[in-house]
């Protein structure tokens, strides 16, 4: 599934978050109860993008889970219904808002397979959706009954085929392997289980390169005209390959097709070995400074789906962790070692201070309990979950963790589980028993909340107190590179550790592998000594953090000029909280767009705006002028409505930029209306949404676009 909005702009650009946004989390359900399992799932359909119409048949292979079904629900949405025949003999049918209630002509035994074949016509609203020149679905949640009948819902896991009958010129891309394409017909087969959710179409007018990884087709298809782009987009995939097979297993699917839909606005979705993305996964060649790394991590992400989430899959949504965590863990560990140890570490440490600075994270556990209302889904299931996976890791060390996936992988495949299927198979493959971690961190909600304090007498005295809710954990203490293990176990406790002399630098926990919040009480100059000094750059991020508003100028000065971390710049400059101008000449795009957050000189903003080599920094020069709001600055942002950038970016920013301007709404109505590029049209649409109690224009055009 797509990534939360706000999830991971600690590292993916603002135009890259959608890329894994879904259309809503799933409910936290248990389980749905099942009279039958379904085995296999044919669609063959007609797809009319002018109607936005699909037509055709559904034919679902099934075996009652008890002896004497009468009757088989699908889960059925807005479909018309025309004739449903099991054997070429005629069913008798109903429909309500949410059901397909089939009547069988006699009682099925269990375990006795049957088939019933459905046609119907849909003009869906959700599930499958239909631009100019392409149609696409979007399954999850439970989307799918909106433009087939099915059983939706994940757990119970099918074989799917997909039969399209597409418009002349366009490709048809599903799951599994492509059995014949003729005359505008695609045949695709995915012969291997999966859930239903997962169940692909996306048609349209594409560029299509192809390479294989060790016989295994990768596929890449992108908007016709953007074939230049895939090199750049998509050009580590293979090497991704290696690293998850190496480390993992076999990849278990005939084919990972990448498919860029340029009207598909909810971002990459996993499908079973046919992921569907929005165009933000596109780099040009002039982004890839700016986007490159966080572009590999959402292919990462949605590569590791391919395992965790589609080949092992949650049997509910409140299990949403076992997919999303994974995902965004094993992108992470992709990360470290495609683009090293400090680049995963700023990764973590960012997710980490989003969790812990998110107040509702201490109200609700990582696994969903049916009656919260409200659970920030995303930060629990993505980046606790991947905290959840590190802490593992951390406990078990690198040897072990990766036996550990292993058997879990080995021993769940095609199938669905439980987080206590997670903790088995841990135990099984080392020996290991981590309830005690996933007591604490998964079924109940929050994380230590540390107060820190030392002294010397001849021996280190740290003091530990816990705030919130008590953890029972193992604790690493560093004296001068003197690793000390500690157990934590009380509100406050006293420790007592050995020094020859009076330690320069103490770190707690100092590898980060706990999720916490930690308030340490030092000295400023010992916070200096650790960003000046520190062996990690997770300490010298810590060091940051602590400086933060100002304290020790110099210092997070010196850091934000010097240091060879772009992360440890960036964060620098804006702990500093005042105006920096020698970061906007900084060679790293990251550490110029930090330093945008305090400049308050329109002239430094128009220079960037107007000449900066990064199109991104530019883009986000002209967001902060707006947000300056300095005299003349409808004239000094209209210029920048006619300047061409990549994904159309800088006129996206000069659009936001206008909202709340006076005088605007003229130039606003006009970017939004049909025809402008999508990425402006959704900025003016988003700017002129404050203005609709007053102007009825901004209300016509927003039902417009609604409609």
């Amino acid at each position: 599934m797509p990534f939360a909005f706000f999830l991971l702009s600690y590292i993916v650009p603002a135009a890259l978050l959608l890329l894994l946004l879904p259309q809503g989390l799933g409910p936290s359900v248990y389980a749905r109860d099942r009279t039958f399992d379904l085995q296999h799932v044919k669609l063959d359909i007609a797809l009319d993008p002018k109607a936005r119409l699909v037509s055709g048949s559904a034919t679902l292979r099934l075996a009652p889970l008890n002896d004497g079904l009468t009757e088989v629900a699908l889960d059925s949405v807005g479909l018309t219904i025309e004739a449903v025949t099991r054997d070429r003999r005629p069913l008798a049918f109903r429909t309500t808002a949410e059901q397909l209630l089939i009547s069988l002509d006699r009682a099925a035994p269990a375990g006795t397979p049957l088939e019933l074949e459905i046609r119907y016509v849909a003009r869906p609203r959700k599930g499958l959706y239909f631009g100019e020149r392409y149609a696409w679905s979007q399954g999850f949640p439970e989307s799918q009954r909106h433009w087939f009948p099915v059983y939706d819902f994940p757990n119970d896991k099918a074989t799917s085929e997909l039969v399209v009958r597409a418009p002349a010129g366009w490709d048809v891309v599903s799951n599994g392997r492509l059995i014949e394409a003729r005359d505008g017909v695609y045949h695709w087969l995915q012969d291997k289980p999966h859930s239903t959710y997962l169940i692909s179409l996306a048609a349209g007018e594409f560029d299509r390169r192809e390479e294989s990884f060790h016989g295994i087709p990768l596929r890449y298809y992108v908007p016709r005209g953007q074939a230049v782009n895939i090199p750049v987009s998509f050009g580590r995939t293979a090497s991704a390959m290696e690293f998850f097979t190496t480390r993992i297993g076999p990849y278990p699917w005939d084919q990972f097709a990448q498919v860029v839909v340029p009207e598909n606005l909810y971002g990459g979705m996993e499908n079973t070995s046919a992921v569907t993305y929005s165009p933000a996964v596109l780099i040009s060649p002039e982004l890839v400074e700016d986007y490159q790394v966080s572009g590999d991590i959402v292919i990462a992400h949605e590569l590791a789906h391919q395992w965790f989430g589609d080949l092992v899959s949650a049997e509910d949504f409140r299990g949403l962790w076992l997919s999303e965590g994974f995902a965004t863990y094993f992108a992470n560990l992709w990360s470290e070692h495609r683009h090293g140890a400090d680049q995963a570490a700023w990764e973590r440490f960012s997710l980490a201070r989003r969790i812990t600075d998110a107040p509702a994270m201490q109200k609700y556990p990582l696994l969903r309990r049916p009656n919260d209302q409200g659970d920030p889904v995303g930060l629990l299931a993505y980046s606790k979950g991947a905290w959840v996976l590190h802490m593992v890791r951390s406990q078990l060390g690198d040897t072990l963790f990766w036996k550990a996936i292993r058997r879990y992988v080995a021993d769940y495949r095609f199938q669905n589980v439980r987080t206590a299927d997670l903790l088995k198979a841990i135990a099984a493959a080392t020996g290991r028993n981590l309830e005690w971690l996933f007591d604490q961190y998964v079924y109940e909600p929050g994380h230590p909340e540390f107060e820190v304090r030392w002294r010397w007498d001849g021996r280190v005295h740290v003091f530990v107190r816990q705030q919130a809710r008590i953890f029972r954990l193992p604790v690493d203490i560093e004296l001068d590179g003197r690793r000390h293990r500690i157990q934590v176990t009380r509100e406050a406790e006293e420790f007592a550790l050995e020094a020859p002399a009076k330690p320069r630098l103490v770190l707690f926990d100092p590898d980060h592998s706990l999720l916490k919040k930690l308030t340490f009480a030092k000295e400023t100059a010992e916070w200096v000594d650790q960003l000046e000094h520190a062996p990690r750059t997770i300490n010298r991020l810590e060091a940051i953090q602590a400086l933060a508003g100002g304290k020790a100028k110099d210092a997070l000065e010196r850091a934000a000029l010097t240091s060879p971390s772009y992360w440890v710049r960036a964060e620098a400059v804006r702990a500093l909280a005042a105006p920096f101008p020698p970061a906007l000449a900084d060679r790293h795009p990251e550490v110029r767009r930090a330093a945008l957050d305090a400049i308050n000189d329109p002239k430094r903003l128009l220079e960037v705006a107007r000449h900066d080599s990064s199109p991104v920094t530019r883009a986000a020069a002209v967001e902060a002028l707006g947000r300056l709001k300095p005299p003349g600055a409808l004239d000094l942002l209209r210029p920048f409505l006619e300047t061409a950038s990549p994904r159309e970016m800088i006129r996206e920013a000069a659009v936001s930029a206008l909202a709340g301007l006076p005088g605007t709404e003229p130039l606003l109505l006009d970017w939004s209306a049909a025809g402008r590029p999508v990425e402006v049209r959704v900025a003016a649409l988003r700017a002129l949404s404050a203005l609709t109690k007053e102007s009825a224009p901004a209300r016509e055009r927003l039902r417009q676009a609604a409609g």
